[in-house]
């Protein structure tokens, strides 16, 4: 079954009080989830629940056009016409579908009771809505992060470290570029600050004659 079915599986249970997991869990067991399929006695049974003949023509179960959800309204409908309740456990719910109403356990429909194919089920996963399929699986931690650096010789070289060390290295020019300017700016108002003092004393003593 796809994710769609899935849930939309899960909401009409939700709407119907019934158990999700144990429909997700019959189906699996009866077609695993194949709405196409063919099977039990004589190859007349069909689609996730096996519905039989009679059932397929009297809940409007399309085998020409198989559909997910087209079967999950059918088993609905099916559900409630025959007795099947909210609340009733996994066995009754099997026993509506295999044997036509609740309550027939020990009913057997060649290839074991209704009890000891829910006994079969019991261990077998419950599909996932949220199962991603091959084509839309999301990329892992591996495939969307960078290689890390193995080794120091790895880290020198890696494209990071040396972008940070041109950075560095960009930065310090700067800062040397800036200080020497700094550097030149005093050495000039020290030189003119000189030269004014000795114009001055010069003026002063010519003055003083």
């Amino acid at each position: 079954m796809t994710p769609e079915a899935i849930a939309y599986l899960r909401q009409k249970a939700q709407a119907a009080g019934y158990n999700a997991d144990d429909l997700l869990k019959v189906m699996q067991y009866e077609s695993s989830g194949d709405a196409s399929r063919w099977g039990g006695k004589g190859g007349q049974y069909f689609g996730l629940i096996q519905f039989g003949p009679n059932e397929r023509a009297q809940f409007g179960v399309d085998t020409k056009n198989p559909s997910e959800q087209n079967q999950i309204d059918a088993t609905f409908k099916y559900l409630s016409a025959r007795g099947y309740k909210p609340g009733m456990p996994l066995v009754d719910l099997y026993s509506t579908i295999n044997a036509g109403s609740p309550g027939h356990y020990n009913a057997s429909d060649g290839n074991g009771t209704v009890a000891s194919h829910v006994a079969k089920m019991m261990g077998q996963p419950i599909p996932a809505a949220s199962t991603p399929t091959a084509q839309s699986a999301p990329a892992t931690v591996q495939q969307t992060q960078t290689a890390q650096p193995k080794t120091i010789e790895d880290l020198l070289n890696a494209p990071q470290t040396q972008q940070l060390a041109a950075g560095l290295l960009g930065n310090t020019q700067q800062q040397a570029q800036l200080a020497q300017q700094q550097n030149d700016d005093f050495a000039r108002a020290m030189n003119d600050y000189h030269s004014r003092q000795h114009i001055a004393s010069m003026q002063g003593l010519l003055g003083g004659q």
